[in-house]
């Protein structure tokens, strides 16, 4: 699979986008809204990590934008934030799933089987 691991924190995409790629997919890496937003347009993730919480942009505006590129059959999108409460901000409609930080590996994991 293609994944797409988004969030402003390097050493989160870095960390996360390695363990991926030892269970045989392709990792991509954005740290701002711009980047994903690009990344999506270019490689068609078949999943995306996408923090809520972006310096540069709100992530549910990004994963609506990424929506419009991919529909929900073609790719999932998993929100992540910090903040418990930001599940009940992440529409259904839009996000396949939610991750609350810190995340856990096998948690993570699930995900990418």
């Amino acid at each position: 699979m293609n994944v797409l691991i988004v969030d402003d924190y390097r050493d989160f995409v870095e960390v996360f986008s390695q363990v991926a790629e030892l269970y045989g997919h392709t990792a991509y890496v954005a740290t701002s809204a711009a980047e994903a937003m690009h990344a999506a347009k270019i490689m068609r993730p078949d999943i995306v990590f996408l923090d809520i919480g972006l310096t540069d942009a709100d992530g549910i505006e990004v994963c609506r934008f990424i929506r419009t590129l991919l529909p929900r059959r073609s790719s999932r999108i998993v929100a992540i934030s910090g903040y418990a409460d930001m599940e009940r901000e992440c529409d259904p409609a839009l996000f396949d799933g939610f991750l609350l930080k810190p995340i856990s590996m096998h948690a993570f994991e699930a995900w990418l089987k």
